[in-house]
């Protein structure tokens, strides 16, 4: 799931990546009815994006504690 930024969302422009951060956030949190998560991933996912930057500002690490970091850090 974490792949679908910059694979589907980065064939949009700014504009669009505005708007793809806000819908990928929904379907995420389980919030967009005509957009379900698959059922093999249940009803939401557990490691939600930070409120702050886009979608786009994160990479999932994998280790002790699964989380999303900021490509800054």
């Amino acid at each position: 799931m974490f792949a679908i930024p910059w694979s589907i969302g980065a064939v949009v422009d700014v504009d669009g990546r505005e708007k793809f951060d806000t819908f990928f956030r929904e379907v995420l949190a389980g919030k967009d009815e005509e957009h379900p998560l698959p059922k093999v991933v249940g009803t939401k996912i557990e490691v939600p994006f930070p409120d702050h930057g886009m979608v786009y500002d994160y990479c999932y690490e994998v280790g002790y504690k699964h989380s999303l970091k900021s490509h800054m850090q």
